[in-house]
C-alpha cells in the first residue's frame, strides 16, 4: 500500500511538472522576421521557442524586417490546466500556471503605413516625460512600443514605469 501511495504521488508529481513550459509557435505576417525575446535575438518567423509557464515571466517580443515597422509587444499568457491541477495536490505547480499561449501570430506594418502613438499634453501640474524628452503642451507623436514615462513636479521626480504605446492610437494626460 505504500508503494501504490509513493506511485500515485510520483505520477502526480510528473503530471504538475509537464505543465513547467510551454511549445511557443511564433508567426508573422510577413514571415521571416527577426524575432527578439527579451532583447535576445532568437531567429527568423516562424520560429519555435519552449518557454517557461513561471506566472512571474513576462516575454517582452520585438518582431524586426526590412521594410516594414518593427513590433513591440508581449506575448500572449493563458492557464496552464496541467500545473493547475498539479497545483492542487502539491501547491507548488501554481506557480507555474500561467504561462505563453502555445500560438502567437503577429501582422507587421508596412513603412509606408501611418505608424506610431498620439500623446495629448493637457497637463497642468506636472512636467511629463517620455524617454527623457520632455512633452510640449498638446499633441505629441511617438513611436508605438514601450517607452519610459517620468512625472516631474517643481523639478523633482514624482513617479516613473515604463508603459506601451499602441499604434494609431490617442493618449492624453490632463489634470
Amino acid at each position: 500500500m505504500k508503494k501504490f501511495f509513493i506511485s500515485i504521488i510520483t505520477v502526480l508529481l510528473l503530471i504538475s511538472l509537464v505543465g513547467c513550459s510551454t511549445m511557443v509557435n511564433i508567426q508573422s505576417d510577413p514571415s521571416g522576421a527577426d524575432v527578439y525575446i527579451n532583447n535576445q535575438k532568437m531567429g527568423k518567423t516562424p520560429y519555435k521557442a519552449n518557454l517557461d509557464d513561471f506566472v512571474a515571466t513576462n516575454y517582452q517580443i520585438i518582431l524586426k524586417k526590412d521594410g516594414y515597422n518593427d513590433f513591440n509587444g508581449v506575448l500572449a499568457k493563458e492557464a496552464k490546466v496541467g500545473a493547475i491541477i498539479g497545483g492542487i495536490f502539491f501547491i507548488i505547480p501554481f506557480l507555474w500556471c500561467y504561462g505563453p499561449s502555445p500560438n502567437q501570430q503577429f501582422v507587421l506594418t508596412d513603412k509606408s503605413d501611418v505608424v506610431g502613438s498620439i500623446i495629448i499634453n493637457n497637463q497642468d501640474q506636472f512636467v511629463i516625460s517620455i524617454d527623457d524628452k520632455e512633452l510640449v503642451q498638446g499633441e505629441n507623436k511617438i513611436e508605438s512600443g514601450f517607452h519610459k514615462i517620468s512625472y516631474f513636479k517643481d523639478g523633482k521626480l514624482v513617479a516613473t514605469g515604463n508603459y506601451a504605446f499602441n499604434n494609431a492610437e490617442y493618449y492624453e494626460f490632463k489634470m
